[in-house]
């Protein structure tokens, strides 16, 4: 398991959680989240943003979180979801700015 904290951190039902801890398998697919409130053992600090997907939505180089959402089921079981860290996208940019690069987070 790992323990990785964004600045945010949107699911494919559109709610999203502020200073997330998201807990991943070694596959890579959600397992749980906390709020960070404090230092935390064994925390991988990310920032930035970071988007829960399923499988079968993979984001490309310019894609904004905004049309990722679209593309996702958001009735999906919450263990079939991987974690995509939104790469050179600041904490406080909306949901329709294009992102540069998305990089798979496990």
């Amino acid at each position: 398991m790992k323990h990785i904290a964004f600045h945010k951190v949107y699911w494919p039902s559109g709610r999203f959680a502020v200073m997330p801890v998201i807990t991943v398998d070694e596959k890579g697919f959600y397992q749980s989240y906390c709020i960070l409130t404090g230092e935390m053992p064994a925390v991988i600090w990310n920032g930035g943003i970071g988007l829960l997907l399923p499988p079968d939505v993979v984001p490309q180089p310019s894609d904004c979180i905004a049309a990722l959402l679209r593309k996702a089921n958001p009735d999906i079981g919450p263990d079939a979801l991987r974690l995509w860290r939104a790469d050179g996208l600041s904490a406080d940019a909306d949901i329709f700015t294009p992102v540069v690069r998305w990089y798979p987070v496990f």
